[in-house]
């Protein structure tokens, strides 16, 4: 499995990478982790179908992962199944409430399957959890312009970008703080 995800970081090793991690999913069947990372990788190669296929796998192997949950609803979106990748994450954040990745996540899924107003309270309900997130802002922009609320997005779209200007400050000056070529 190890070997699998080093040669997935590897310009031209998702071929190696993918012979690897199923190598490892064929070696030991309950190893969640080589699921999700297989299905990672077969989402990068363009493989879609097999991705979701690892995934839901690695999700029923490990029903809490977020990482998983993620990867998964992404895989559905990318894939055009939008209410179903929403459906997935609503149960997951039903289970996991604190998951605020997964919940910001399903508010773009809500939003792709054209549930507005769910979009706008879940995206609400992501600010109350984490105040000023950039993100959390930015979906609910989207979800007011989709609702031809252009106006309100505008301003929510500043206020994202606003409360992500310190952080991106953050990370400028923590890579100018760093030695080495890492």
């Amino acid at each position: 499995m190890v070997q699998g995800v080093v040669a997935a970081k590897e310009p031209r090793g998702l071929d190696q990478a993918i012979q690897l991690l199923r190598e490892a999913v064929a070696l030991d069947a309950n190893l969640w982790e080589a699921r999700y990372d297989l299905g990672v990788v077969l989402a990068r190669a363009g493989d879609l179908a097999g991705a979701e296929d690892a995934l839901v796998t690695a999700a029923k192997a490990d029903p809490d992962a977020e990482d998983v949950a993620l990867a998964l609803a992404e895989v559905r979106q990318r894939r055009g199944e939008h209410k179903t990748a929403a459906d997935g994450l609503g149960d997951f954040i039903e289970a996991h409430p604190a998951a605020v990745a997964a919940r910001t996540l399903y508010v773009a899924c809500l939003r792709d399957a054209g549930r507005l107003d769910k979009a706008i309270a879940e995206a609400r309900e992501v600010l109350v959890r984490k105040p000023g997130d950039a993100s959390a802002l930015a979906e609910l922009a989207l979800s007011h312009l989709a609702k031809g609320e252009r106006d309100t997005a505008t301003l929510l779209a500043k206020q994202a970008i606003d409360s992500d200007a310190p952080q991106r400050r953050r990370v400028a000056r923590n890579r100018d703080d760093r030695i080495g070529p890492w």
